[in-house]
Parts: C-alpha cells; sequence; structure tokens
C-alpha cells in the first residue's frame, strides 16, 4: 500500500535507488509469510515531513539495531535470507547526502 499524498523533491534516481533498496529488503524479510503487509507512506513530525516504509516481515533483535546500517552488516542468516548486506546502507548514504543537501539551500 502506498499513501497517495507522497510528494518528495529530491535526486529522482537516487530516491528512486533508496526506495528500491527499502521495498525490496521489505519484501525480503517477509517472504515467508503468506499474507504480508508492506507499506510506504508519511507522517508529520516537528512540520516535517517523515517518508517510512513498514512491513510485518522477520524484525530483528533490537538489541542489534546500531548494525543495521552498517556496510555488509547482516542481522539475519545467509542461507534464510540472501544478501549482501549493502542495501540499507546504501539508503543511509543516500538519504543522508540528500538531507544534507537540502539543510544547505
Amino acid at each position: 500500500m502506498v499513501a497517495p499524498e507522497i510528494i518528495v523533491s529530491a535526486d529522482v534516481t537516487l530516491i528512486q535507488i533508496a526506495i528500491s533498496n527499502l521495498l525490496q529488503n521489505a519484501w525480503k524479510f517477509t517472504s515467508h509469510h503468506e499474507a504480508a503487509r508492506i507499506e510506504f507512506g508519511v507522517i508529520r513530525r516537528e512540520g516535517q515531513p517523515t517518508y517510512f516504509v513498514r512491513d510485518d516481515g522477520a524484525g530483528f533483535d533490537m538489541s542489534y539495531s546500531r548494525l543495521l546500517f552498517g556496510v555488509f552488516q547482516r542481522l539475519h542468516n545467509t542461507h534464510e535470507f540472501p544478501g549482501t548486506g549493502i542495501g540499507l546502507a546504501t539508503v543511509q548514504r543516500i538519504i543522508h547526502d540528500t538531507v544534507a543537501k537540502f539543510g544547505q539551500k
């Protein structure tokens, strides 16, 4: 489900890569659910839009959350969920660089 009111001002290619990585990640970690739920939406925090991808996938132990966006970091076994561990690190870099650019304007 995608919220209809989502509007983003950013580099189209980079945002497409970030959203694609987030949705692929959600798809992968919900793949063991017969009726998975993946949601892309926006909420307001302190008057600013905050975009999110939320799913009901495998989840992870929150004590490892500091590792989540590290390059080549994996919080699940590769046999259960394949991948390289660069998807979320790529997303974080894109979002950080995008926010920094908008902060300079």
